[in-house]
């Protein structure tokens, strides 16, 4: 994200920073950055209910990205995702 958008905030100038972040979003939605800072935005335009949305979902998405990272390097991602595909195989196999 470019610093541009921080800087926007920090002027006050809100719906441009608001704007700017909206773009990096439609280019790379899975930025982090720029959710929070539409989160930090719709909080300084008094828009709490928004702001505390995003927040809720930043956060939960952190925390999955987070927990991700660690079972993929315990090498934990892998074998559930086997033991998913060879349990979806299983039930596929089932006759109805």
């Amino acid at each position: 994200m470019e610093e541009g958008e921080l800087a926007l905030y920090h002027m006050g100038r809100y719906p441009e920073a608001e704007a700017s972040y909206r773009q990096v979003l439609v280019q790379d939605p899975g930025n982090l950055d720029a959710r929070w800072g539409l989160a930090e935005v719709a909080l300084a335009l008094g828009r709490t209910k928004e702001a505390e949305l995003l927040s809720r979902q930043l956060l939960a998405l952190e925390r999955f990205v987070a927990t991700f990272q660690v079972w993929r390097k315990r090498g934990v991602w892998g074998e559930m995702r086997r033991k998913g595909l060879a349990a979806t195989k299983a039930q596929d196999h089932q006759e109805p």
